[in-house]
């Protein structure tokens, strides 16, 4: 039993630093027809109907827990010897009977081994479960049994009755509040009829989470009996209706937005209102159409330069209005917005503009000396002659099918790869936002994340999109949460986007009263604890929109807000997807997983990037074929989720290397590569570590 991790079963609730003991009891029946289908499948295995049953049970643990070496506890008489036969008394001893299900083995395989392993412990059954545990010496948790945390029973019981005159018996169910281990499943054949009960601890499980697994447990028997040489992973257990569920019910996000470009909503705004302020930092403002007329007049400037139509444009300036001048001129111009981050390595930066084949650089005189990439063109935005251009837009031909950004991101290669969106799928996630949490035009939107971001792409065009203020940070301020505090005072700013441990340290700080323009916070790139969300609530009062996407589904894909009803004691939820976007969560073996049990979140649908830059070997796998809409890809996330039973999509964790230390998201052996081209470095890992509870670092 050396090395035998506990079963971690995906559980409804925190499971408690002490064991109560608190159960409850379910029955349910599995008819006569299985019981024969599951006796053949017995014979032609040279096996009990007991290790059959078993075998099916270890699959589904299996599958619940995504473990290959499973360890199940079992009752046994111990009545295996002539003088013990006749005596009165409870001689019950306990196994621990352990399967590997790697390698996807079929199910007559797995039978096998169960075969032989029950076997085998049955010649070992006078050993007394504790002096097992004492020998072993597990680490001891009171929340858990040693060992096991699930048992499997099966019994014969003649039916009740019998030749007694006067007198009548009756099997009667009694039941019971107490649970010994975290699930136990009982089975028991009377007169070629299969039944059984399922004793769970309600510290862990719902009632519909047993009802399911009890469920599954019947369609895995099922399957079997069928064909027993089916791959233990390739066992479909789910029913047509929680198929439908999965994917259509909780999929059934089509909505009928206009596609139209980026920009082009911007321009709506300076048609209704020219004179609008759109723009705020510090001191200094500008309106709609004084926005409107300067972009047009530096994109005016890039054509003539020979930027076409999804030309990469780099933009490297600073925090301010700039930053939104030259990325509105490169969208008017038909090109990509490249957004380089001034407080990047240089190296890093030179490497995206060649990565990206970029040809011209928007910057500006006091930064343009940090970055000189062969090649490539800077156009100083403080020099450039861009008032003897005309004020209105060039006339370029593009297209909402046409690139709109480029964003790099962290890559497990080594080399940051490029993630490229079209106007077509930003328009829609910023339609949705609009859809369901409106801006109007009193709002002020700070913007304080970083342009290597994609948030920022959401705080730049949110706003200008209908008609409020963007309210630009310093270029360092997003650091300050004294200095973000000022700015919000100050400007009314009502939307604001945190991740979750900036959102700790402002609420820290002490007195946030000047925060109270503020109506809405949009949290994410982190996971959100639930005791941060409830400061929040009683600190500020405002609304909280927990959202979460990668950069490859264009900024969110999912959105929850805090007034909803959902539960949060333990956890907060990631919500619902947005429009026009699909979610599917996705077992190891590629396999719908069921309500409540950890899969790989995959999405599909108008927000995927067409892939990356110069990468077609990770493109391909990473964009894969939707076998649930087909035609369609597909987005592999490596992000671990999982449904909660009110359709809620929940954040565990990750299936890779990929880490986020405060809202930066990480790639470890980007890290471990770059450590190892140093000489003196043999072999290098980089892992994060928890150094305080709100303060993740990478340590190598």
């Amino acid at each position: 039993m050396a090395g035998l991790e506990p079963v971690e079963l995906p559980t409804d609730r925190p499971r408690p630093a002490v064991r109560s003991g608190s159960g409850q009891t379910l029955y349910f029946d599995l008819g006569s027809e299985l019981y024969a289908g599951l006796m053949q499948v017995s014979q032609r295995g040279r096996a009990s109907l007991f290790m059959t049953l078993l075998a099916g049970f270890k699959v589904l643990l299996s599958r619940y827990s995504g473990q290959s070496d499973v360890g199940v506890g079992v009752p046994i008489a111990n009545r295996n010897h002539a003088e013990t036969e006749k005596l009165i008394g409870f001689f019950v001893n306990t196994l621990v009977l352990r399967s590997d299900l790697a390698g996807n083995p079929t199910f007559s395989d797995l039978l096998a081994q169960v075969r032989e392993h029950a076997l085998d412990a049955y010649e070992h059954q006078d050993l007394p479960f504790e002096r097992l545990v004492e020998e072993l010496q597990p680490e001891r948790d009171l929340s858990r049994t040693p060992l096991f945390q699930t048992m499997f029973q099966h019994d014969t019981i003649d039916s009740p009755g019998g030749s007694w005159p006067d007198l009548v018996a009756e099997e009667i169910e009694m039941p019971g509040d107490t649970a010994k281990f975290d699930l136990s499943m009982h089975l028991y054949e009377t007169n070629g009829v299969l039944s059984g009960r399922v004793e769970f601890s309600t510290d862990l499980f719902s009632v519909e989470t047993v009802e399911a697994f009890v469920g599954h447990y019947r369609r895995v028997l099922e399957c079997v009996a069928e064909d027993p040489d089916v791959r233990v992973g390739e066992i479909d257990f789910l029913s047509d209706r929680e198929r439908d569920v999965l994917v259509s019910e909780w999929n059934d996000t089509t909505v009928e937005y206009p596609v139209r470009c980026l920009h082009e909503w911007f321009e709506d705004q300076v048609v209704q209102a020219p004179s609008r302020v759109a723009v705020v930092h510090n001191d200094v403002s500008m309106t709609y159409a004084e926005l409107d007329a300067r972009a047009n007049r530096l994109a005016q400037y890039l054509v003539r330069m020979g930027v076409g139509l999804e030309d990469a444009v780099g933009v490297f300036v600073p925090r301010g209005v700039d930053l939104i001048v030259a990325s509105l001129a490169v969208l008017k111009a038909g090109g990509a917005y490249l957004p380089l981050d001034p407080d990047y390595p240089a190296d890093r930066l030179e490497f995206v503009l060649r990565d990206a084949g970029a040809r011209v650089l928007l910057t500006r005189g006091d930064v343009a000396g940090v970055l000189a990439a062969e090649g490539v063109r800077p156009v100083l935005m403080d020099l450039v002659p861009e008032a003897r251009e005309p004020s209105v837009k060039p006339d370029t031909g593009v297209t909402p099918e046409h690139a709109a950004y480029l964003i790099y991101t962290s890559g497990s290669t080594g080399l940051p790869k490029g993630t490229l969106i079209e106007h077509r799928s930003i328009s829609n996630n910023l339609l949705w936002m609009q859809q369901n949490w409106p801006l109007v035009p009193s709002d002020g939107l700070l913007q304080k994340t970083a342009c290597g971001f994609d948030v920022s792409v959401k705080e730049l065009y949110w706003p200008l999109m209908f008609g409020a203020r963007l309210v630009f940070a310093d270029p360092d301020g997003h650091k300050d949460p004294a200095y973000l505090l000022d700015v919000i005072s100050q400007h009314q700013v009502t939307v604001a986007h945190f991740v979750p441990s900036m959102l700790r340290a402002f609420l820290e700080q002490g007195d946030v009263e000047g925060a109270r323009s503020l109506r809405m916070v949009m949290c994410g790139a982190e996971k959100l604890a639930p005791d941060l969300l409830q400061e929040f609530k009683r600190r500020l009062g405002a609304d909280l929109l927990h959202m979460y996407g990668p950069t490859e589904t264009t900024i969110a894909i999912t959105g929850w807000l805090s007034s909803d009803t959902s539960d949060t004691s333990h956890t907060v939820p990631l919500g619902r997807p947005m429009d026009n976007i699909e979610v599917y969560v996705l077992d190891a073996g590629d396999r719908l997983a069921p309500i409540g049990v950890a899969g790989e979140l995959c999405v599909s649908g108008v927000a995927l990037a067409r892939g990356y830059v110069n990468r077609p070997e990770e493109t391909e796998k990473a964009f894969v074929a939707n076998p649930y809409r087909p035609g369609e890809r597909m987005y592999r996330t490596g992000d671990l989720v999982r449904y909660r039973r009110d359709g809620m999509l929940e954040f565990l964790g990750r299936r890779d290397q990929q880490v986020k230390v405060r809202g930066f998201r990480i790639e470890l052996g980007e890290i471990e590569t770059v450590l190892s081209q140093h000489p003196a470095v043999q072999q290098s890992v980089v892992t994060a570590h928890q150094h305080t509870t709100n303060d993740t670092r990478l340590t190598a």
